[in-house]
């Protein structure tokens, strides 16, 4: 866990307080590819940080799901047993496409994620919130615990059951 105390948290939160600024990379959902090279499947599951009342009170939730998006990473999947290779793409890695004018993100190229959660803003006084990042019209909230599969490469997606868009996964907070 990253902030294991509640002396960590203050201290994070004075040096923010005071003027100090930060990046915030966080993984609210645990999930990993080493996993599935020994099984089929595996769950992604909630990563208990300690940070959720903090970042709240600056106006920003994390949430506890993946995304899945048809706009996503091909990886390597083996197809027969000769060893040949296909690239499939792994709809647990979508792929983001900056759309924001914001100087941070304008002038970025694609932008590989893994295993990405949402983050929703809070209605907080003297904050402003700017969604710097979201994933594409083909993206769909799966909440957590979730079962993610090998057998997904395998499916053909069902395309009206990717109906929740432009998911926010990144998003700048200035104020006071």
């Amino acid at each position: 866990a990253f902030a294991k105390n509640e002396r960590d948290k203050f201290i994070i939160d004075q040096f923010i307080m005071r003027g100090g600024k930060a990046l915030w990379i966080i993984d609210p959902v645990y999930a990993e590819m080493d996993s599935l090279q020994t099984r089929d499947q595996t769950v992604a599951l909630t990563n208990e940080l300690n940070l959720d009342d903090m970042l709240f009170n600056y106006g920003v939730r994390l949430n506890s799901n993946l995304i899945v998006d048809l706009n996503a990473l091909p990886i390597p999947v083996v197809i027969d047993q000769k060893g040949n290779q296909k690239f499939i793409p792994w709809i647990f890695f979508p792929v983001l496409i900056p759309t924001s004018p914001h100087p941070i993100v304008r002038n970025l190229n694609a932008i590989k994620t893994e295993f990405v959660s949402s983050v929703d803003t809070l209605d907080t006084p003297g904050i402003k919130k700017t969604i710097l990042l979201t994933t594409s019209r083909y993206s769909r909230v799966l909440n957590t615990p979730v079962m993610v599969s090998i057998s997904f490469l395998y499916q053909e997606p069902d395309i009206t059951q990717f109906n929740q868009p432009y998911q926010p996964v990144a998003v700048l907070l200035e104020g006071e």
